[in-house]
């Protein structure tokens, strides 16, 4: 296969997943705000399950430091989907290595760290002064591993970059 073929396949998919990706942000911001206002969501009134457990049927309901962190953790995933939509319209231009795609994966293993510390903090609010039980190291290594994988291609893009200079 011809490397415009496989470009042209990259630019198609890339168009496929941000049109994906837009859509479920848009309803993710209709089942914000439906929660937000009492709208219906899905033939019932929407709820938010907070760590999977605990069910809140409207913002009244959860404590203040909890719906604090609930807004917080749902605007750094709106964000993030910014984010997401940003790195596959640089694919879809054709731009696959840049110091732009670093940039976004720092910010996706950042989110992913900053993500498990909001659920660390909830999790110990609604644990009553508690310990959080069952919260996973996972995101930790996730995020090692995203700020690794972003200094890799960054090298990567460095070296071509170096090559390319080189006559």
């Amino acid at each position: 296969m011809s490397p415009n073929a496989r470009l042209a396949r990259i630019k198609k998919v890339s168009t496929v997943i941000q049109l994906l990706i837009g859509f479920s942000v848009i309803m993710g911001i209709y089942q914000n705000l439906a929660f937000i206002f009492g709208w219906p969501f899905g033939g019932d009134k929407a709820r938010v399950a907070i760590l999977g457990s605990v069910v809140y049927e409207s913002p009244a309901e959860m404590p203040g430091t909890v719906l604090g962190l609930w807004s917080a953790q749902v605007t750094l995933a709106y964000i993030c989907g910014g984010v997401v939509l940003y790195l596959f319209q640089l694919y879809k231009k054709g731009i696959l290595f840049s110091a732009k795609h670093t940039r976004c994966f720092v910010f996706f293993a950042t989110y992913t760290l900053l993500n498990w510390i909001i659920d660390y903090l909830m999790q110990s609010i609604l644990a009553h002064g508690g310990h959080p039980s069952g919260l996973s190291c996972t995101p930790i290594f996730l995020s090692l591993m995203l700020l690794f994988l972003s200094w890799l291609m960054d090298e990567a893009r460095k070296m071509r970059e170096e090559q390319d200079l080189t006559v």
